[in-house]
């Protein structure tokens, strides 16, 4: 598979907001954006999208706004090896590696 870039402009998929690349004069394939996460969705079989990639991109407001509405949950931390409650709390001894 090919390597996937980012591609911009960036917007949020909850509330619409455009995302900002974080460093433009550096890089300018917002693989960092300021206020946000953006990530890829591999679209497995059983979707009407199957084998698609879609970029998506959330600014961190919303991601608040739907954490306490229970819409997502952080499951992971992909540098400390840690699992979270909902409220983003370590679980002591349930730490993993993602």
């Amino acid at each position: 598979m090919k390597d996937l870039t980012y591609i911009g402009p960036v917007y949020c998929v909850s509330c619409g907001k455009e995302l900002k690349n974080l460093m433009p004069e550096v890089d300018n394939d917002y693989e960092m954006i300021n206020g946000g996460s953006i990530g890829h969705i591999y679209a497995p079989y059983g979707s009407r999208y199957d084998t698609d990639i879609f970029q998506v991109a959330i600014c961190d407001d919303c991601v608040d706004k739907l954490k306490k509405e229970k819409r997502v949950r952080i499951v992971g931390n992909y540098i400390f090896s840690e699992t979270r409650d909902d409220d983003g709390k370590v679980i002591p001894g349930q730490g993993k590696s993602l």
